[in-house]
């Protein structure tokens, strides 16, 4: 009867791609089937659909990366998706000292909605959503060659308040996902500086001059991707390149998730 009971379990495990009980794998096989997948972002049941592993079709359709009307030196977003990439104005007359930059979209919309519940109200579980974003984001715009990932440091004062750094948990999870090496302790703020949100560009800069510095020993003749949430003037990603080149860096790409609309 054991026995029997026994090749009973097991016919019934495989049903649900099981090959032997075990508590973990079973708990989340009675949650998929009597709770159903849920969507990572509205949490919405979603058993049969189409969508992605995590990604109900509703959020996938609002969360596309942006493939044109963009440009390629500061991600500025054009009014005009359909047009191609082209570098604007400012990036033909004063390029930033990055060497290659990638991005998701723009800071508009459900992307922002994520990016604000991520950083703000300490929403970590959206992490895995971002950090495939970012993975997205290398992958479509290549080139983005590099021998480590760092994130834009954050001063230990911000660190207190908030609790975590933005930019190393993305980069943490973009390091797994893509398994290049994360070296969250080559580059560290050590000025505290006013919130960017109230400065302008040329106020930020002078805000930002000198706040990093960078480890040569970890930096110098390396290829460097640095990794951040948003862009905005891009005041904080230029000096933290210019630091790292200071520090001896081969050449510095830039990572984020979205560029502001301005």
């Amino acid at each position: 009867m054991v026995y029997a009971f026994k090749d009973a379990l097991k016919d019934q495990l495989r049903i649900y791609g099981l090959s032997s009980f075990h508590p973990q794998k079973f708990t989340r096989v009675l949650r998929r089937e009597f709770l159903g997948r849920r969507c990572e972002v509205c949490q919405v049941v979603r058993d049969n659909d189409p969508g992605s592993d995590t990604l109900c079709p509703a959020c996938l359709e609002k969360l596309k990366i942006r493939r044109r009307g963009f440009c390629p030196g500061c991600a500025r977003i054009y009014a005009l998706e359909e047009t191609g990439p082209y570098y604007c104005l400012d990036c033909r007359t004063r390029p930033f000292p990055w060497s290659g930059l990638g991005f998701f979209g723009p800071y508009q919309d459900r992307l922002r909605e994520l990016i604000l519940c991520f950083k703000f109200n300490a929403d970590l579980g959206l992490g895995r959503v971002l950090g495939s974003m970012l993975v997205q984001a290398v992958n479509y715009h290549g080139g983005l060659k590099a021998d480590m990932v760092i994130p834009v440091p954050m001063h230990e004062s911000r660190l207190r308040k908030r609790g975590f750094n933005q930019s190393l948990e993305l980069a943490r999870i973009f390091s797994v996902k893509t398994g290049l090496k994360l070296q969250p302790l080559a580059m560290a703020k050590k000025k505290a500086t006013a919130p960017q949100s109230t400065l302008n560009r040329k106020e930020r800069m002078k805000e930002l001059r000198g706040a990093y510095a960078a480890c040569p020993d970890r930096v110098k003749g390396r290829s460097i991707l640095l990794v951040d949430d948003i862009f905005t003037t891009g005041s904080t990603l230029e000096e933290c390149t210019r630091t790292l080149l200071g520090a001896g860096a081969s050449r510095v790409h830039v990572l984020f998730l979205a560029r502001g609309v301005m």
